[in-house]
């Protein structure tokens, strides 16, 4: 997956860049566009963990892809009153288009994304959609040092499939085959 650099970095480094982008953001350019300006890293090439929520004390000094980063900046500029809900809602749809951008999304550092209903059938659809490569490796962690499948990790994903009616049983369950489309037939259609 190519994943914008401004995402991958020690924290410190990564929260730069992103700010950076968040701020070109909201002066005009578009969230891809902001986001994908100082390239892409490739995370196939790459061990490093995709981390979905911080500060992780126990990954510093490494670098790692801080997924959570871009959209929990976006977030503080809305709660401070210098990003209006149109933004918002710009850089969500936008992140639904690739598949770390849904990562960020639900990413649990940016619950409060997930939590209006009108977002819901988005957020799944693109899940269903991007699965395939969501699911290809065991790199998630929410701060501990080792990864762990995406479905085998805190994520606000859990919050959206109890709203679709999933049973809390499925969700404990392992990820049957094909993936989240097994769980969620009717979602993935009328996605990106």
């Amino acid at each position: 997956m190519q994943i914008p650099a401004v995402m991958y970095g020690e924290l410190a480094e990564a929260k730069k860049l992103s700010a950076s982008a968040v701020r070109s953001f909201l002066k005009g350019q578009s969230w891809q566009d902001a986001l994908s300006a100082a390239s892409f890293v490739d995370s196939e090439s790459n061990a490093a963990l995709f981390v979905m929520n911080g500060p992780a004390p126990l990954l510093g000094g490494e670098p790692h892809f801080h997924l959570f980063l871009p959209l929990a900046l976006l977030l503080e500029q809305a709660n401070k009153g210098k990003a209006d809900q149109g933004k918002l809602e710009d850089a969500i749809a936008s992140s639904l288009e690739s598949p770390w951008g849904t990562l960020g999304v639900l990413a649990p550092k940016n619950q409060m994304l997930v939590y209006p209903p009108h977002r819901h059938r988005a957020i799944l659809n693109a899940a269903v959609a991007w699965w395939p490569q969501l699911d290809a490796d065991a790199r998630y962690t929410v701060g501990m040092r080792e990864g762990k499948r995406l479905w085998e990790t805190v994520t606000n994903l859990q919050y959206l499939l109890g709203q679709a009616g999933v049973p809390i049983e499925t969700m404990r369950a392992p990820l049957p085959k094909p993936g989240l489309q097994a769980i969620l037939p009717d979602y993935g259609k009328d996605a990106t």
